[in-house]
């Protein structure tokens, strides 16, 4: 006898559900990621174009006025000010994905759990169906025990 178990179908749905939650979960990571990348680029332009400003002003401390470097000042000031603003707007776009990440998180979670209780029951069930197996067996091997012990008795 084989065992066989009744919900093998709906243990094996929630497996596909854990799947695709797991892939939903990947890519709002993945999408995190991304964002935080990116983040992280815009910090390092910001930088970057500090330094190019501190560089300018050292240039224009010596000087009374040059028209083309306070013209540059004038360009990296705005494009820091734009800059900011970018970095303020996708801080709020990693916020957002961290909580799209945590809900997808949970929901993982939550089919990782449904598939592991009925894969409970499974392994319940199955050495259920083992030691009742096991049981029929012994039954078996005592009735064949008992009736040779009463033909050898019939045969003295």
């Amino acid at each position: 006898m084989k065992f066989k178990f009744r919900l093998e179908r709906v243990l094996r749905h929630r497996k596909t559900l854990q799947d695709l939650a797991r892939k939903e979960f990947e890519d709002a990571q993945a999408k995190l990621d991304e964002e935080t990348n990116l983040q992280n680029k815009m910090i390092q332009d910001i930088e970057d174009a500090k330094n190019i400003r501190g560089a300018i002003e050292i240039k224009l401390a010596g000087k009374e006025t040059d028209k083309d470097q306070v013209g540059k000042l004038q360009q990296i000031h705005e494009y820091l000010i734009l800059r900011a603003f970018q970095r303020d707007q996708q801080n709020s776009k990693i916020e957002q994905a961290r909580l799209i990440v945590e809900k997808k998180q949970d929901f993982l979670r939550e089919k990782a759990i449904d598939r592991k209780i009925l894969e409970k029951v499974r392994e319940k069930k199955k050495d259920e169906f083992v030691h009742e197996v096991n049981r029929q067996e012994q039954i078996m091997l005592d009735e064949i025990a008992t009736m040779r012990a009463s033909r050898l008795e019939k045969e003295k």
